[in-house]
């Protein structure tokens, strides 16, 4: 990704120090309650998907010029919205292409015959965590749409209700960023 740039090197005696009892990273007894969401790891996760991707054979891993990123560097939601309603069919309603498909029991991502996810990045389906996040992200996704009387393919006027929601919404920047990252896929 960074050519001109070295590979990065550690000490792993204080790598190892950063989790030892009473250090950095001790999480402790947790006997109070967090004041740190659970799922920021998680969402951490998902926008490292979004921007890193590398498709290179197992065997062009020890050769670091041989790697290269799949992904633009910014946060496009490639993993959400694939190549878009041309790029990703499969991803959309094909009667609205406004709206994601969700999975079959909207608890679920949407899946093929073989049970494998229909999403944008294959990596998002790992574990428990990363498809509830994606499934979050397709409801929010069809909830904007739907708020905003989405059919088809979105309006100007859509852009500006988006971009200034109601006060109070939980949603307002998640479906203004949705929003903008899904017009200009199409």
């Amino acid at each position: 990704m960074f050519p001109d740039l070295p590979g990065a090197t550690f000490d792993d005696d204080r790598l190892l120090a950063l989790g030892i009892e009473g250090s950095i990273c001790d999480g402790g007894a947790c006997d109070s309650e967090g004041h740190v969401e659970a799922g920021q790891p998680f969402f951490g996760q998902y926008i490292a998907h979004d921007l890193t991707a590398d498709r290179s054979p197992l065997r062009a891993h020890g050769d670091i010029e041989a790697l290269r990123n799949v992904r633009s560097p910014r946060a496009n939601l490639e993993a959400l919205y694939g190549g878009g309603p041309v790029g990703s069919p499969y991803l959309y309603d094909q009667a609205d292409p406004a709206k994601l498909l969700p999975g079959l029991d909207g608890r679920d991502v949407p899946r093929n015959q073989q049970g494998i996810a229909l999403i944008g990045d294959p990596r998002n389906d790992v574990h428990a965590f990363m498809t509830g996040l994606q499934v979050a992200f397709i409801h929010a996704h069809t909830a904007s749409s739907i708020g905003c009387g989405l059919t088809g393919f979105p309006s100007p006027s859509c852009s500006r209700m988006l971009v200034a929601p109601s006060p109070g919404t939980s949603s307002g920047s998640s479906s203004m960023t949705f929003y903008r990252t899904w017009s200009a896929r199409r």
